[in-house]
């Protein structure tokens, strides 16, 4: 993944097949969702996800990655 757009639309897939790797995870306090740290052994920075899935949304599973500076 190079270095990103503030505004690009990065997905937990696309991280996975570009040879990202999970770093760590944890639960968050609202209990619907996650977070995911990655990692890739050629890159100096850190990449967090939100992971979140709610039956009540037209689109139910919720994503949003961005780059830790």
């Amino acid at each position: 993944m190079a270095q990103p757009a503030e505004s690009e639309v990065v997905s937990i897939e696309s991280l996975l097949k570009e040879g990202w790797q999970i770093a760590g995870y944890s639960g968050t306090a609202d209990g619907w969702s996650a977070f995911i740290l990655f990692r890739h052994p050629s890159e100096p920075y850190l990449v967090q996800c939100r992971a979140g899935y709610d039956v009540t949304r037209e689109k139910r599973v919720q994503t949003n990655c961005y780059r830790l500076r």
